[in-house]
């Protein structure tokens, strides 16, 4: 059976039928934002775009670059307070390296970042998964007092 959503990069299929698969498939890195289920900000990285930045992957310093140049504007432009950004918790999800991208972006709304296990973010559905009930318990107890 066919997925019935996937992401693509801009230029390439929609869905690719294969015989066999290849040990090697082309992997793209993701970074995305959300608010609700309104998409704030995004950035895609392709093999090409990896090779022609000489980069191997969203390092700190990528997702920072990001921070500044593209999160930190559309939040801005959002004109919401108080924000918590959720993250998974890998290396390059620096807290205080993320806070300061946010300064240097002149974005003064997110006042913490959050953390989940690593790689968990490409399990979780915000719709059905208690642990954004969680979340959303702790942010709430933080913003009452």
């Amino acid at each position: 059976m066919s997925p019935r959503r996937t992401l693509v990069a801009p230029g390439y299929q929609l869905l690719i039928i294969v015989d066999k698969p290849s040990a090697y498939a082309e992997r793209y890195d993701f970074i995305g934002a959300i608010n609700g289920s309104q998409a704030i900000a995004c950035m895609t990285l392709t093999s090409a775009d990896r090779k022609s930045r000489n980069i191997e992957g969203v390092r700190k310093e990528i997702v920072n670059e990001w921070i500044v140049k593209t999160l930190a504007p559309a939040i801005n432009r959002l004109g919401i307070n108080n924000i918590y950004l959720i993250c998974d918790k890998s290396q390059s999800h620096n807290k205080v390296n993320m806070m300061q991208a946010f300064k240097a972006g002149q974005c003064k709304s997110v006042i913490d970042i959050c953390y989940m296990s690593a790689a968990s973010a490409k399990y979780i559905s915000p719709l059905d998964n208690p642990k954004w009930h969680g979340f959303k318990e702790v942010i709430w107890e933080v913003n009452i007092q």
